[in-house]
């Protein structure tokens, strides 16, 4: 009889006479040989099973990174330096009158201001 592969693991079993995989105890089905993957299509699916798991932790940190941007552009908006114009509180200077003596040209004598 003609060897097969643990479709699980990839390990050789007989055709037909076993169940259960040897090696990792996967159950074989002996109703559906087109389930059962010879030696090379083992390879390829191994390598499709690795090449998942990468692409799934690739994806698993650009999430993370991305994430950790969207909360700190939020800390960023949220946060209250006071700095903001919009933040300030408008204040009002009133200016009050103060008595201020202005000389006047027309009174003072034209020998005051030589004097001078």
């Amino acid at each position: 009889m003609p060897a097969n592969y643990c479709p699980n693991c990839g390990s050789p079993v007989q055709d037909g006479a076993q169940q259960f995989c040897p090696k990792c105890g996967h159950q074989l089905s002996s109703a559906a040989p087109e389930a059962q993957v010879s030696g090379a299509g083992s390879a390829v699916q191994a390598r499709t099973r690795g090449n998942n798991r990468i692409a799934l932790i690739v994806l698993g940190v650009l999430g993370l990174v991305l994430a950790l941007v969207a909360a700190g552009a939020l800390v960023w908006v949220i946060q209250d330096d006071g700095d903001s114009p919009a933040d300030s509180t408008a204040s009002v200077v009133v200016l009050e009158p103060t008595a201020v003596e202005v000389p006047n040209p027309f009174t003072e004598s034209v020998a005051d201001n030589e004097r001078a």
